[in-house]
Protein backbone atom coordinates (compact mmCIF):
# COMPACT_ATOMS: atom_id res chain seq x y z
CA UNK A 1 0.00 0.00 0.00
CA UNK A 2 1.71 3.15 -1.28
CA UNK A 3 1.67 6.49 1.35
CA UNK A 4 0.52 8.49 -2.06
CA UNK A 5 -2.57 6.89 -3.22
CA UNK A 6 -6.41 6.80 -2.90
CA UNK A 7 -6.11 3.07 -1.31
CA UNK A 8 -3.96 4.76 1.74
CA UNK A 9 -6.30 7.66 1.97
CA UNK A 10 -9.29 5.49 2.57
CA UNK A 11 -7.83 3.20 4.85
CA UNK A 12 -6.37 6.30 6.69
CA UNK A 13 -9.72 7.70 7.16
CA UNK A 14 -10.81 4.48 8.00
CA UNK A 15 -8.33 4.30 10.91
CA UNK A 16 -9.10 7.67 11.99
CA UNK A 17 -13.15 7.02 12.31
CA UNK A 18 -12.39 3.54 14.29
CA UNK A 19 -9.43 4.66 15.98
CA UNK A 20 -11.52 7.86 17.53
CA UNK A 21 -14.99 5.62 18.45
CA UNK A 22 -12.75 3.60 20.77
CA UNK A 23 -11.78 3.91 24.86
CA UNK A 24 -8.64 5.33 25.35
CA UNK A 25 -7.86 1.76 26.66
CA UNK A 26 -8.31 0.75 22.89
CA UNK A 27 -6.83 3.00 21.02
CA UNK A 28 -2.88 1.76 20.86
CA UNK A 29 -4.05 -2.08 20.36
CA UNK A 30 -6.55 -1.02 17.14
CA UNK A 31 -3.29 1.11 15.58
CA UNK A 32 -0.85 -1.90 16.34
CA UNK A 33 -3.27 -3.84 14.33
CA UNK A 34 -3.57 -1.35 11.84
CA UNK A 35 0.14 -1.13 11.80
CA UNK A 36 0.49 -4.81 11.02
CA UNK A 37 -2.40 -4.93 8.70
CA UNK A 38 -0.49 -2.11 6.87
CA UNK A 39 2.83 -3.69 6.54
CA UNK A 40 1.33 -7.32 5.88
CA UNK A 41 -0.11 -5.09 2.31
CA UNK A 42 3.38 -5.33 2.00
CA UNK A 43 4.24 -8.94 2.34
CA UNK A 44 3.07 -11.02 5.39
CA UNK A 45 6.91 -12.09 5.65
CA UNK A 46 7.98 -8.68 6.48
CA UNK A 47 5.20 -8.42 8.99
CA UNK A 48 6.94 -11.64 10.31
CA UNK A 49 10.32 -10.25 10.21
CA UNK A 50 9.31 -7.53 12.44
CA UNK A 51 7.44 -9.43 15.18
CA UNK A 52 10.59 -11.17 15.14
CA UNK A 53 12.56 -8.52 15.95
CA UNK A 54 9.95 -7.02 18.40
CA UNK A 55 9.96 -9.94 20.78
CA UNK A 56 13.48 -10.08 20.23
CA UNK A 57 14.19 -6.59 21.86
CA UNK A 58 11.77 -6.60 24.20
CA UNK A 59 13.27 -9.69 25.69
CA UNK A 60 16.67 -9.14 25.67
CA UNK A 61 16.02 -5.21 27.23
CA UNK A 62 14.87 -7.29 30.88
CA UNK A 63 17.78 -9.45 30.26
CA UNK A 64 20.49 -5.58 30.44
CA UNK A 65 18.43 -4.84 32.82
CA UNK A 66 18.44 -7.67 35.59
CA UNK A 67 22.26 -7.84 34.51
CA UNK A 68 24.52 -5.52 36.52
CA UNK A 69 27.84 -7.13 36.34
CA UNK A 70 27.81 -7.79 32.38
CA UNK A 71 25.18 -5.25 31.34
CA UNK A 72 27.76 -3.36 28.90
CA UNK A 73 28.49 -6.65 27.31
CA UNK A 74 25.13 -7.71 27.07
CA UNK A 75 24.05 -4.51 25.81
CA UNK A 76 26.92 -5.01 22.48
CA UNK A 77 25.92 -8.24 22.19
CA UNK A 78 22.03 -6.82 21.30
CA UNK A 79 23.92 -4.14 18.95
CA UNK A 80 25.46 -6.74 17.23
CA UNK A 81 22.91 -9.24 16.55
CA UNK A 82 20.72 -6.25 15.59
CA UNK A 83 23.10 -4.02 13.35
CA UNK A 84 24.41 -7.50 12.22
CA UNK A 85 21.58 -8.73 10.96
CA UNK A 86 20.94 -5.31 8.92
CA UNK A 87 24.49 -5.70 7.43
CA UNK A 88 24.01 -9.10 6.51
CA UNK A 89 20.64 -8.34 4.84
CA UNK A 90 22.03 -5.47 3.23
CA UNK A 91 24.94 -8.05 1.59
CA UNK A 92 22.68 -10.97 0.60
CA UNK A 93 20.44 -8.41 -1.28
CA UNK A 94 23.71 -7.42 -3.03
CA UNK A 95 24.52 -10.53 -3.86
CA UNK A 96 21.72 -12.20 -4.80
CA UNK A 97 21.06 -9.14 -7.27
CA UNK A 98 24.71 -9.25 -8.31
CA UNK A 99 24.11 -13.33 -9.19
CA UNK A 100 20.26 -12.53 -11.04
CA UNK A 101 21.93 -9.91 -13.30
CA UNK A 102 25.20 -12.35 -14.03
CA UNK A 103 22.54 -15.49 -14.73
CA UNK A 104 20.11 -13.33 -16.98
CA UNK A 105 22.80 -12.16 -18.82
CA UNK A 106 24.55 -15.51 -19.17
CA UNK A 107 21.16 -17.70 -20.10
CA UNK A 108 19.51 -14.92 -21.72
CA UNK A 109 16.76 -14.99 -19.40
CA UNK A 110 14.46 -14.04 -16.57
CA UNK A 111 14.99 -14.99 -12.89
CA UNK A 112 13.22 -14.54 -10.17
CA UNK A 113 15.79 -14.46 -7.56
CA UNK A 114 15.29 -12.45 -3.95
CA UNK A 115 16.77 -12.18 -0.57
CA UNK A 116 14.23 -10.98 2.12
CA UNK A 117 14.84 -7.05 2.95
CA UNK A 118 12.00 -5.84 4.45
CA UNK A 119 11.09 -2.42 2.75
CA UNK A 120 11.70 0.02 6.71
CA UNK A 121 13.91 -2.86 8.34
CA UNK A 122 16.71 -0.10 8.40
CA UNK A 123 14.38 2.08 10.33
CA UNK A 124 13.41 0.38 13.18
CA UNK A 125 16.76 -1.82 13.52
CA UNK A 126 17.83 1.83 14.41
CA UNK A 127 15.03 2.37 16.77
CA UNK A 128 16.15 -1.02 18.73
CA UNK A 129 19.80 -0.39 18.95
CA UNK A 130 19.48 3.19 20.20
CA UNK A 131 16.47 1.50 22.53
CA UNK A 132 19.11 -0.92 23.96
CA UNK A 133 22.15 1.81 24.00
CA UNK A 134 19.87 4.16 26.16
CA UNK A 135 19.09 1.40 28.40
CA UNK A 136 22.75 0.75 29.27
CA UNK A 137 23.25 4.38 29.72
CA UNK A 138 20.17 4.87 32.38
CA UNK A 139 18.43 7.29 30.17
CA UNK A 140 15.62 5.05 29.54
CA UNK A 141 13.99 2.02 31.11
CA UNK A 142 12.74 -0.91 29.37
CA UNK A 143 9.44 -0.93 27.97
CA UNK A 144 6.99 -3.11 30.69
CA UNK A 145 4.12 -3.29 28.28
CA UNK A 146 4.62 -5.29 24.73
CA UNK A 147 2.08 -3.86 23.20
CA UNK A 148 3.15 -0.25 23.61
CA UNK A 149 6.74 -1.23 22.72
CA UNK A 150 5.31 -2.99 19.59
CA UNK A 151 3.50 -0.04 18.45
CA UNK A 152 6.70 1.58 18.62
CA UNK A 153 8.34 -0.16 16.27
CA UNK A 154 5.35 -0.76 14.26
CA UNK A 155 3.47 2.77 14.26
CA UNK A 156 2.40 2.84 10.40
CA UNK A 157 3.27 6.03 9.74
CA UNK A 158 6.77 5.93 9.98
CA UNK A 159 6.82 2.29 9.21
CA UNK A 160 8.25 2.52 5.79
CA UNK A 161 10.68 5.86 5.79
CA UNK A 162 10.73 7.41 9.17
CA UNK A 163 11.66 9.30 10.80
CA UNK A 164 13.36 7.31 13.48
CA UNK A 165 12.00 8.32 16.45
CA UNK A 166 14.17 7.62 20.29
CA UNK A 167 12.16 5.26 22.35
CA UNK A 168 12.58 7.12 25.27
CA UNK A 169 10.76 10.29 23.63
CA UNK A 170 8.00 7.93 21.71
CA UNK A 171 7.13 5.40 24.68
CA UNK A 172 5.69 8.18 26.67
CA UNK A 173 3.76 9.61 23.93
CA UNK A 174 2.07 6.33 23.25
CA UNK A 175 1.38 5.98 27.16
CA UNK A 176 -0.49 9.72 27.60
CA UNK A 177 -3.88 10.31 26.74
CA UNK A 178 -3.42 12.11 23.47
CA UNK A 179 -6.22 15.14 22.36
CA UNK A 180 -6.44 16.43 18.99
CA UNK A 181 -7.13 20.05 19.33
CA UNK A 182 -7.74 22.63 16.49
CA UNK A 183 -4.20 24.00 16.47
CA UNK A 184 -2.72 20.44 15.90
CA UNK A 185 -5.60 19.66 13.34
CA UNK A 186 -4.96 22.56 11.16
CA UNK A 187 -1.27 22.19 11.64
CA UNK A 188 -1.33 18.15 10.64
CA UNK A 189 -3.81 19.03 7.61
CA UNK A 190 -1.72 22.27 6.75
CA UNK A 191 1.53 19.67 6.72
CA UNK A 192 -0.39 16.91 4.49
CA UNK A 193 -1.25 19.95 2.17
CA UNK A 194 2.13 21.06 1.57
CA UNK A 195 3.81 17.50 1.47
CA UNK A 196 1.08 16.39 -1.39
CA UNK A 197 2.82 19.54 -3.23
CA UNK A 198 6.27 18.59 -3.05
CA UNK A 199 5.49 14.85 -3.13
CA UNK A 200 3.37 14.84 -5.76
CA UNK A 201 3.52 17.87 -8.05
CA UNK A 202 7.25 19.30 -7.40
CA UNK A 203 8.57 15.93 -7.30
CA UNK A 204 6.48 14.52 -10.13
CA UNK A 205 7.23 17.91 -12.19
CA UNK A 206 10.99 17.00 -12.39
CA UNK A 207 10.01 13.22 -13.51
CA UNK A 208 8.38 14.39 -15.84
CA UNK A 209 10.24 17.16 -17.40
CA UNK A 210 13.67 15.35 -17.24
CA UNK A 211 14.48 12.03 -19.06
CA UNK A 212 15.02 9.16 -16.42
CA UNK A 213 18.15 8.18 -18.36
CA UNK A 214 20.09 11.90 -18.13
CA UNK A 215 22.36 10.35 -15.55
CA UNK A 216 22.46 6.83 -16.40
CA UNK A 217 23.67 6.94 -20.68
CA UNK A 218 25.30 10.32 -20.51
CA UNK A 219 26.34 10.24 -24.02
CA UNK A 220 22.82 10.48 -25.34
CA UNK A 221 22.96 14.23 -23.74
CA UNK A 222 24.55 17.72 -23.79
CA UNK A 223 27.13 18.57 -20.79
CA UNK A 224 23.98 20.69 -20.05
CA UNK A 225 21.12 18.40 -19.96
CA UNK A 226 23.89 16.45 -17.67
CA UNK A 227 24.20 19.38 -15.20
CA UNK A 228 21.08 19.81 -15.71
CA UNK A 229 19.83 15.84 -14.74
CA UNK A 230 21.93 16.34 -11.70
CA UNK A 231 20.12 19.13 -10.07
CA UNK A 232 16.62 17.87 -10.92
CA UNK A 233 17.60 14.61 -9.21
CA UNK A 234 18.88 16.84 -6.02
CA UNK A 235 15.59 18.16 -5.98
CA UNK A 236 13.50 15.49 -7.26
CA UNK A 237 15.33 13.20 -3.94
CA UNK A 238 14.52 16.36 -1.39
CA UNK A 239 11.15 16.82 -1.86
CA UNK A 240 9.63 13.34 -2.56
CA UNK A 241 11.27 12.40 0.93
CA UNK A 242 10.46 15.72 2.50
CA UNK A 243 7.11 15.80 1.29
CA UNK A 244 6.43 12.10 2.68
CA UNK A 245 7.68 13.03 5.57
CA UNK A 246 5.30 16.15 6.07
CA UNK A 247 2.65 13.96 4.89
CA UNK A 248 2.93 11.34 7.45
CA UNK A 249 4.03 13.97 9.99
CA UNK A 250 0.25 15.37 9.24
CA UNK A 251 -1.29 12.09 9.35
CA UNK A 252 0.18 10.96 12.67
CA UNK A 253 -0.79 14.41 14.15
CA UNK A 254 -4.45 13.42 13.75
CA UNK A 255 -4.08 10.47 15.71
CA UNK A 256 -2.64 13.00 17.96
CA UNK A 257 0.95 11.61 18.16
CA UNK A 258 3.09 14.37 16.52
CA UNK A 259 6.47 13.19 14.92
CA UNK A 260 10.31 14.42 14.81
CA UNK A 261 10.73 16.93 11.88
CA UNK A 262 12.83 15.44 9.34
CA UNK A 263 13.90 18.50 7.11
CA UNK A 264 14.93 21.57 7.75
CA UNK A 265 14.96 23.51 4.78
CA UNK A 266 18.42 21.82 3.53
CA UNK A 267 19.56 23.94 0.36
CA UNK A 268 19.54 27.24 2.73
CA UNK A 269 22.38 25.38 4.87
CA UNK A 270 25.53 27.85 5.80
CA UNK A 271 27.61 25.20 5.41
CA UNK A 272 28.22 21.02 4.72
CA UNK A 273 28.09 20.36 8.71
CA UNK A 274 24.86 22.28 8.74
CA UNK A 275 23.44 20.92 5.59
CA UNK A 276 23.77 17.44 7.51
CA UNK A 277 21.94 19.02 10.85
CA UNK A 278 19.17 19.94 8.14
CA UNK A 279 19.02 16.97 5.83
CA UNK A 280 17.17 13.57 7.06
CA UNK A 281 17.48 14.75 10.75
CA UNK A 282 16.89 11.99 12.09
CA UNK A 283 18.86 9.43 11.21
CA UNK A 284 21.69 12.87 11.06
CA UNK A 285 21.35 13.20 14.82
CA UNK A 286 20.96 9.23 15.85
CA UNK A 287 24.35 8.79 13.33
CA UNK A 288 25.96 11.95 15.45
CA UNK A 289 24.73 10.72 19.18
CA UNK A 290 25.38 7.18 19.01
CA UNK A 291 28.48 7.06 16.39
CA UNK A 292 30.25 10.41 15.82
CA UNK A 293 29.80 11.62 19.61
CA UNK A 294 31.18 8.39 21.41
CA UNK A 295 33.97 8.31 19.33
CA UNK A 296 34.84 12.04 19.44
CA UNK A 297 34.68 11.51 23.76
CA UNK A 298 36.78 8.26 23.30
CA UNK A 299 39.44 10.58 21.68
CA UNK A 300 39.27 13.83 23.48
CA UNK A 301 39.34 11.87 26.85
CA UNK A 302 43.27 11.46 25.89
CA UNK A 303 44.04 14.66 24.41
CA UNK A 304 41.35 16.94 25.07
CA UNK A 305 42.82 19.48 22.60
CA UNK A 306 40.78 21.36 19.63
CA UNK A 307 44.20 20.26 17.03
CA UNK A 308 43.60 16.38 18.35
CA UNK A 309 43.99 15.15 14.55
CA UNK A 310 42.70 11.33 15.43
CA UNK A 311 39.18 13.31 16.72
CA UNK A 312 39.48 16.01 13.62
CA UNK A 313 39.63 13.09 11.12
CA UNK A 314 37.97 9.83 12.40
CA UNK A 315 34.52 10.24 14.08
CA UNK A 316 33.35 12.36 10.69
CA UNK A 317 34.75 9.81 8.45
CA UNK A 318 33.23 6.69 10.66
CA UNK A 319 29.85 8.33 10.77
CA UNK A 320 29.46 9.12 7.11
CA UNK A 321 30.90 5.40 5.89
CA UNK A 322 28.33 3.99 8.47
CA UNK A 323 25.69 6.13 6.32
CA UNK A 324 26.78 5.17 3.53
CA UNK A 325 26.44 1.86 4.52
CA UNK A 326 23.41 2.11 6.15
CA UNK A 327 21.77 3.14 2.61
CA UNK A 328 22.92 0.03 1.06
CA UNK A 329 26.09 -2.30 0.57
CA UNK A 330 27.50 -1.02 -2.04
CA UNK A 331 31.08 0.25 -3.06
CA UNK A 332 29.14 3.28 -4.73
CA UNK A 333 27.36 4.30 -1.41
CA UNK A 334 30.47 3.61 0.59
CA UNK A 335 32.08 6.22 -1.70
CA UNK A 336 28.88 8.44 -1.40
CA UNK A 337 29.94 8.16 2.65
CA UNK A 338 33.23 8.41 2.26
CA UNK A 339 33.01 11.77 -0.13
CA UNK A 340 30.53 13.39 2.83
CA UNK A 341 33.15 12.18 4.94
CA UNK A 342 36.12 14.10 3.76
CA UNK A 343 34.01 17.54 2.79
CA UNK A 344 33.40 17.56 6.80
CA UNK A 345 36.97 16.99 7.58
CA UNK A 346 37.87 19.70 5.45
CA UNK A 347 35.50 21.76 7.05
CA UNK A 348 36.73 20.92 10.35
CA UNK A 349 40.46 21.70 9.51
CA UNK A 350 39.07 25.21 8.03
CA UNK A 351 37.40 26.06 11.32
CA UNK A 352 40.64 25.50 12.95
CA UNK A 353 42.37 28.53 11.53
CA UNK A 354 39.44 30.45 11.61
CA UNK A 355 39.11 33.38 14.31
CA UNK A 356 36.51 32.50 16.21
CA UNK A 357 34.05 36.15 16.22
CA UNK A 358 30.50 36.66 17.57
CA UNK A 359 27.82 35.23 16.10
CA UNK A 360 26.73 37.60 13.44
CA UNK A 361 24.53 37.44 10.04
CA UNK A 362 26.61 37.51 7.60
CA UNK A 363 26.22 39.67 4.39
CA UNK A 364 23.53 38.07 1.97
CA UNK A 365 25.70 37.59 -0.83
CA UNK A 366 28.23 35.67 1.70
CA UNK A 367 25.07 33.60 2.61
CA UNK A 368 24.06 32.83 -0.99
CA UNK A 369 27.78 31.94 -1.83
CA UNK A 370 28.13 29.57 0.79
CA UNK A 371 24.68 28.04 -0.10
CA UNK A 372 25.92 26.97 -3.56
CA UNK A 373 29.34 25.83 -2.52
CA UNK A 374 27.09 23.27 0.15
CA UNK A 375 24.30 22.13 -2.75
CA UNK A 376 27.21 22.30 -5.31
CA UNK A 377 29.22 19.61 -2.86
CA UNK A 378 26.10 17.46 -1.80
CA UNK A 379 25.40 17.53 -5.80
CA UNK A 380 29.09 16.20 -6.95
CA UNK A 381 28.55 13.89 -4.04
CA UNK A 382 25.04 12.45 -4.88
CA UNK A 383 26.63 11.38 -8.68
CA UNK A 384 28.00 8.29 -7.05
CA UNK A 385 24.73 8.22 -4.66
CA UNK A 386 22.86 7.55 -7.62
CA UNK A 387 25.36 5.70 -10.11
CA UNK A 388 27.60 2.70 -9.65
CA UNK A 389 31.34 3.61 -9.68
CA UNK A 390 31.43 2.59 -13.65
CA UNK A 391 28.45 5.11 -14.67
CA UNK A 392 29.60 7.88 -12.38
CA UNK A 393 32.79 7.24 -13.96
CA UNK A 394 31.17 7.75 -17.61
CA UNK A 395 29.10 10.49 -16.37
CA UNK A 396 32.47 12.49 -15.23
CA UNK A 397 33.77 11.60 -18.76
CA UNK A 398 31.17 12.89 -20.51
CA UNK A 399 30.59 15.76 -18.96
CA UNK A 400 34.12 17.08 -20.41
CA UNK A 401 33.58 16.00 -23.43
CA UNK A 402 30.19 16.50 -24.47
CA UNK A 403 28.93 19.74 -25.83
CA UNK A 404 27.49 22.68 -24.00
CA UNK A 405 24.08 23.71 -25.21
CA UNK A 406 20.71 25.91 -24.33
CA UNK A 407 18.68 23.97 -21.01
CA UNK A 408 15.15 23.02 -21.23
CA UNK A 409 14.65 25.94 -18.44
CA UNK A 410 11.16 24.36 -17.28
CA UNK A 411 12.71 21.89 -14.82
CA UNK A 412 14.61 25.30 -13.28
CA UNK A 413 11.30 26.86 -12.75
CA UNK A 414 10.07 24.04 -11.09
CA UNK A 415 13.16 24.46 -8.62
CA UNK A 416 12.70 27.94 -8.32
CA UNK A 417 9.27 27.04 -7.17
CA UNK A 418 10.95 24.81 -4.46
CA UNK A 419 13.13 27.37 -3.35
CA UNK A 420 10.57 30.08 -3.09
CA UNK A 421 8.15 27.29 -1.15
CA UNK A 422 10.89 26.72 1.38
CA UNK A 423 12.53 30.19 1.91
CA UNK A 424 8.70 31.46 2.70
CA UNK A 425 8.82 29.46 5.83
CA UNK A 426 12.85 29.60 6.38
CA UNK A 427 12.70 33.82 6.63
CA UNK A 428 9.81 33.57 8.86
CA UNK A 429 11.38 30.45 10.86
CA UNK A 430 8.08 28.72 10.84
CA UNK A 431 6.72 25.91 8.81
CA UNK A 432 3.74 26.36 9.73
CA UNK A 433 3.81 29.74 8.18
CA UNK A 434 0.92 29.43 5.70
CA UNK A 435 -1.85 29.30 9.00
CA UNK A 436 -0.68 33.04 9.30
CA UNK A 437 -2.86 33.75 5.81
CA UNK A 438 -6.10 34.98 5.69
CA UNK A 439 -8.52 32.36 5.96
CA UNK A 440 -9.50 33.34 1.94
CA UNK A 441 -5.98 33.60 0.87
CA UNK A 442 -5.03 30.04 2.75
CA UNK A 443 -8.59 28.60 1.04
CA UNK A 444 -7.45 29.96 -2.65
CA UNK A 445 -3.83 28.10 -1.97
CA UNK A 446 -5.50 24.83 -0.70
CA UNK A 447 -7.69 24.80 -3.71
CA UNK A 448 -5.12 25.73 -6.12
CA UNK A 449 -2.51 23.36 -4.68
CA UNK A 450 -5.33 20.02 -4.78
CA UNK A 451 -5.82 21.29 -8.32
CA UNK A 452 -2.21 20.82 -8.91
CA UNK A 453 -2.02 17.57 -7.21
CA UNK A 454 -5.00 16.33 -9.42
CA UNK A 455 -3.60 17.11 -12.63
CA UNK A 456 0.28 15.61 -12.01
CA UNK A 457 -0.97 12.73 -10.23
CA UNK A 458 -3.26 11.91 -13.17
CA UNK A 459 -0.23 13.00 -15.30
CA UNK A 460 1.76 10.39 -14.22
CA UNK A 461 0.72 8.52 -10.84
CA UNK A 462 3.11 11.13 -8.83
CA UNK A 463 6.33 8.64 -7.84
CA UNK A 464 6.17 6.82 -5.22
CA UNK A 465 9.26 4.54 -4.83
CA UNK A 466 11.30 5.76 -2.28
CA UNK A 467 15.77 5.85 -3.23
CA UNK A 468 16.00 5.79 0.68
CA UNK A 469 15.64 2.33 2.41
Amino acid sequence: MEIVSLQFAAFVLLSLLIYYLLPGRWQNRFLLLASYYFYITWSWKYALALLLVTLFNYAFAFLVERERERKTGLVWIGVALNAGGLIGLLFADELTQTLRIWLENAFRGEFELNILLPVGFGYYIMECISYLLDIQMKIAKPSRNLETFALYLAYFPKLISGPIERARKFLPLLESERILDNQLFSRSLMLILVGLVQNTILAGLLSVLVPSNTLTRPQDFSATDQILGLLTFGFFLYNQFAGYTKIVRGISGLFGIPLSKNFNYPFFSKDFSDFWKRWHISLSEWLRDYIYMRLSRAFLRRNPSRKNLPNLFLPPLATMLASGLWHGARLHLILWGLLNGVFIIIENVINLFRKAVPSARPPWWRSLLNQGIVITLALGAAIPFQLSIPQSKAFLAYLSLNPWELPDFRPLGVMAASLLLDWFAYRHDDEFVFLRLRRGLQAALAALAMLGIFIVYNLQNAPTTFIYP
